[in-house]
């Protein structure tokens, strides 16, 4: 069950807990007091910047080279060669030249714009350390903010590469995310084990660049324990990580589009027959359908199709995940409840949509906004419905256009761009991007990272690091979420060692894509660890 199913329900229990809302006085909920950038030492907690720590990429190898050779040899393969990296990254590069991408899990096919700059990228270009076109790492992230509650993983360990861009040109630019998933090596999911993750991070504000270059690397590269006597990790980027079951490899990108709006897609990785990883597009997640919102149906789905999907995801969006999105704001329109800033809100922000509403792209475009799409639709009156309902329209002023500004805001497309300086509430508006990226290709970053995503995840670690709050993050593992890893790890090994005859290895291959789409799907339908509703960005 996803996210959203959980909540849709969880909604109306929340509705009859705020019943009390409107004994708050009709004011403003949420201050919109901005929050303060991290100084340079914490900074390190939570992200390694090109531009902040130069010297930690000069004496550490974090390559788009290495990366793809740590997938190709965690599934099993030895002494790679060149054109074995190739093969991997081209198989992410031609989608880029399709015309049509499918959300398998509604099995609507959509029309996708093909990308002529980026379809001519070919993996021998990029991959090239004296080429112009050479993907260069600027930024290291700490994600711990997105385990989910059962901490079978500690959250995603993100590398960023971009295309260089000498000549600065604005439309010639590409970025890959690597946004590895991290399982908790604890067989009961502890804590504890988390715990150790943010230690390292935390220790690395006081480090030498040369230690933190070499316990980085290791870190992302070799796996092993973070701390002395601690859990045995493994590697950050290990083939396993990238989506089987969890984790993502994202692109950002914007190379001579001849019209083409900027865009992001979504691969993970798959097995092939001969064991090797290859990567494979899917929808974009948390990213629903723009036209579910509103405007102009995509011409390939029939329109009775689209009318019951679209029918089916407004009346699920309003019923549930409206209720995601004012969470904060019930909490702060209590009648004593706690000063709720602008970056409270931010950090906190999240919104859990079921996979069959994904969108295969999500384009900057204003075109891709939910609340262009949903202006002087019955959807607006449904969400001004819903908040009388919850007492938000006087409590504190919100507005069905805000609430949908803050979905646009969760969306790639909206984060990255188009939801720029929009108001998601009374006097709060949402943090710049640094133009369609959030690090760019000399490791700038974003207003939105600096001033409020770096210092709510910051506090986040340092908060789970004492022993007085370690408690709060504790949650039994589902027994069935917890036998579905043993059989997901069990098929993979069984994998390895024989993969003969041709009708076995496709035997072992669908056991091990069911139980990664389960427990895809599982985690997604968890609250967070730190936060209840996690965001990809």
């Amino acid at each position: 069950m996803h996210a959203s199913n959980m909540t849709s329900a969880l909604g109306f229990a929340f509705g009859i807990a705020f019943a009390f809302v409107g004994l708050a006085s009709a004011q403003q909920c949420i201050s919109p007091t901005a929050g303060l950038p991290l100084g340079p030492a914490d900074k390190r907690a939570v992200v390694f910047s090109l531009k902040e720590n130069a010297a930690v990429f000069n004496d550490g190898d974090f390559s788009l080279t290495r990366t793809l050779n740590n997938i190709l040899t965690t599934a099993g393969g030895s002494n790679v060669t060149p054109e074995q990296r190739e093969t991997l990254l081209d198989s992410l590069l031609s989608n880029l030249s399709a015309t049509t991408m499918t959300n398998d899990d509604s099995g609507l096919t959509f029309t996708v714009t093909p990308r002529p700059g980026e379809s001519v990228l070919t993996a021998k270009k990029l991959l090239d350390p004296n080429g112009p076109d050479q993907m260069v790492p600027v930024g290291l992230f700490n994600r711990l903010d997105l385990a989910p509650k059962d901490l079978s993983n500690c959250g995603e360990y993100r590398i960023v590469y971009a295309k260089k861009n000498d000549k600065q040109e604005f439309d010639n630019r590409f970025f890959l995310i690597f946004e590895a998933a991290l399982p908790n090596p604890n067989a009961e999911a502890s804590p504890a084990a988390c715990q150790e993750i943010a230690k390292f991070w935390s220790d690395l504000r006081t480090a030498d660049d040369t230690h933190t270059a070499k316990s980085l690397v290791d870190f992302y590269f070799t796996g092993g324990p973070v701390v002395p006597g601690g859990e045995n990790f493994e590697p950050v980027v290990d083939f396993r990580h990238y989506g089987i079951p969890n984790g993502q490899v994202r692109a950002n990108a914007f190379v001579k589009p001849a019209g083409s709006p900027w865009h992001l897609r979504q691969w993970r990785t798959v097995l092939q027959q001969d064991g090797v990883p290859t990567f494979e597009n899917e929808p974009v997640s948390e990213n629903p359908v723009p036209a579910y919102f509103g405007g102009v149906r995509p011409a390939v789905i029939p329109l009775d199709v689209f009318q019951f999907v679209s029918g089916e995801f407004r009346n699920e969006f309003t019923r549930g995940s409206v209720s995601q999105l004012v969470n904060v704001d019930r909490t702060a329109a209590l009648p004593q409840g706690p000063g709720t800033t602008a970056q409270d809100l931010i950090g906190n922000l999240g919104v859990g949509i079921e996979d069959k509403y994904y969108a295969v792209e999500s384009n900057a475009a204003r075109t891709d906004d939910p609340a262009a799409r949903a202006l002087g639709t019955p959807l607006m009156a449904d969400i001004d419905d819903a908040l009388r309902a919850m007492k938000l329209d006087t409590a504190c002023h919100l507005t069905s256009a805000q609430v949908l500004n803050r979905m646009g805001a969760m969306t790639c497309g909206g984060c990255h761009q188009f939801s720029n300086g929009m108001e998601i509430a009374a006097g709060v508006n949402w943090p710049n991007s640094l133009g369609f990226v959030q690090i760019n290709e000399e490791g700038n970053l974003s207003e939105l990272l600096n001033n409020s995503f770096l210092p709510f995840r910051f506090n986040l670690v340092q908060s789970f690091l004492t022993t007085t709050h370690i408690t709060q993050f504790v949650s039994t593992p589902d027994p069935y979420a917890v036998g579905l890893r043993v059989k997901l790890n069990g098929a993979l090994q069984e994998y390895e060692l024989n993969r003969s005859p041709l009708s076995s290895a496709m035997a072992k291959l669908a056991v091990i894509e069911d139980v990664t789409v389960k427990l895809r799907g599982m985690d997604r339908a968890q609250p967070g660890a730190f936060v209840f509703y996690r965001k990809p960005d």
